[in-house]
């Protein structure tokens, strides 16, 4: 490259429309639910937001009808760490089953409302009453 390509490259990187903004949360899984609507879908996110350093199980909804496809906020649930593993199933009642399990050894089986999206909270398994450490891996069978 001439000299004047290499200064065309790196003014490319150093242009403001290359900048990276910092982030405030950041998405460690997303799982959809099974559908019951073709009017909406949702979608489950675990999500930590790094300027809190709090961790989240959240219900999105995305209208698939929509001009612009933007996730909308529909429920949260706050697991006590950081989640490790998500998995969704349908079950025989309709309530799509969310299983989370966390960085400090709990595990989380929650009810979604299909319709609405709200979440139900079924029962979960203390840190370290399950297993000591981490838990990385989390499956549910339909």
């Amino acid at each position: 490259l001439s000299a004047f390509d290499r200064f065309a490259v790196l003014s490319l990187f150093d242009s403001d429309s290359n900048t990276r903004f910092p982030q405030t949360k950041f998405i460690d899984a997303v799982r959809w639910l099974p559908q019951l609507s073709a009017f909406n879908h949702f979608a489950v996110l675990s999500l930590f937001y790094s300027d809190s350093n709090t961790p989240s199980l959240e219900i999105h909804s995305l209208n698939p009808q929509s001009q612009t496809l933007t996730l909308i906020p529909q429920s949260t649930f706050s697991p006590p760490s950081r989640i490790s593993s998500l998995k969704t199933s349908q079950t025989p009642t309709h309530k799509p089953l969310i299983a989370a399990s966390t960085f400090s050894g709990s595990l989380h089986l929650l009810f979604a409302n299909a319709i609405d999206a709200s979440l139900e909270f079924e029962c979960s398994v203390p840190a370290k009453e399950l297993h000591v450490g981490v838990v990385s891996y989390v499956d549910v069978k339909d």
